[in-house]
């Protein structure tokens, strides 16, 4: 059987062989690029339980390995890597196949490996084409610049899917969140953000998915009493506003009306308290209901987070206690007032 015969009649021209290799490579990012997308979406849906899978975190090679052969094909006609391209093709869609009939552990989207192999199969066909034109003619065919562009955008995408869900993985793990205490209270302790606090150890807690350094907590006695931690960040807040006592007066005062007309509470009291290297405001509310909610926030100058000056970071925690739950009042209390920034293990 002839080679014209496999692959179909030769090219004729220079713009049939840059198109057809044109049009392969782009499947190819385009495979690349859904293969990112589909690592990302697997890595929000894993954060969104309440325990992370280390399964998630394994980096995606496959997609590096296609994404360098498609670079390297857009750059030569080197019909050994094409073939390794359609062997890896080959490989991923047996062992596709072999996963889906044994197991139900497989991130790959259905189809995913065959539309590869259907890509694979036209590359090759490409290059091997394109590399005989090239020999007949003593010619090259210009590289496109559509192929270019969609290596470059295939590329940010395929190193963020690559890069983000290990490392995510790697910040949950490594700064695992402390409890330690008596048979009375614990005291959390966040390494990430450096911040402390201890509550009564029959409460409850919650973390948001996706929101780091934030904690809410529940009391267990059915009461809706909870008390929440924000690493807050607010559009309209400038950096003066947190390095200056009195700036950071007033925006406290500007959220708390803010805050009351939205939630139609009433304003008791708006004031400044902490030691002088902590700028911390505390504001209380009175509901319809006489239900209380008390808000503090909080921005310590000496705190080291990284980012922390570029995004004006400070926290905000809330308080609610219904009515009915005077009783819990104490302990809300001692929770906020031991709250702490900056602090070590």
């Amino acid at each position: 059987m002839s080679l014209k015969t496999i692959l179909g009649e030769p090219y004729k021209s220079v713009e049939e062989a840059t198109k057809a290799k044109r049009a392969a490579l782009i499947g190819l990012c385009a495979v690349v690029a859904v293969q990112a997308a589909a690592v990302l979406f697997f890595w929000w849906i894993n954060t969104q339980s309440d325990s992370l899978s280390p399964l998630i975190a394994w980096p995606n090679f496959d997609g590096v390995l296609l994404f360098s052969a498609a670079i390297i094909l857009y750059f030569t006609n080197s019909r050994i890597f094409a073939g390794l391209l359609l062997a890896l093709a080959a490989l991923e869609l047996t062992v596709t196949w072999v996963l889906k009939a044994t197991t139900t552990e497989s991130l790959s989207p259905p189809g995913m490996a065959l539309v590869l192999a259907v890509v694979a199969v036209q590359l090759v066909i490409a290059v091997f084409k394109t590399h005989n034109w090239q020999s007949v003619n003593n010619a090259k065919a210009p590289r496109s610049k559509w192929v270019m562009g969609a290596l470059m955008v295939t590329s940010i995408l395929m190193l963020t899917g690559f890069l983000v869900p290990p490392v995510h993985f790697w910040n949950h793990t490594r700064n695992a969140i402390t409890l330690t205490g008596n048979a009375e209270t614990l005291r959390y302790y966040e390494p990430l953000d450096k911040y402390s606090f201890e509550f009564p150890k029959a409460w409850k807690i919650e973390h948001p998915p996706l929101e780091y350094g934030n904690v809410i907590l529940h009391s267990d006695d059915g009461k809706d009493v909870s008390v929440s931690v924000e690493r807050w960040s607010p559009w309209s807040i400038a950096p003066i506003v947190l390095f200056n006592k009195e700036a950071f007066l007033k925006m406290a005062q500007d959220e708390a009306e803010a805050y009351s007309a939205e939630n139609q509470l009433t304003v008791e009291s708006v004031e400044m308290v902490g030691p002088t290297n902590v700028n911390e405001a505390r504001v209380e509310y009175t509901g319809l209901d006489g239900s209380k909610t008390y808000v503090y926030y909080l921005y310590d100058r000496a705190w080291s987070r990284q980012t922390s000056d570029a995004a004006h970071f400070f926290w905000r925690i809330t308080a609610v206690v219904p009515k009915g739950a005077e009783q819990d009042d104490v302990a809300v209390q001692s929770m906020l007032s031991s709250f702490v920034v900056n602090q070590s293990k």
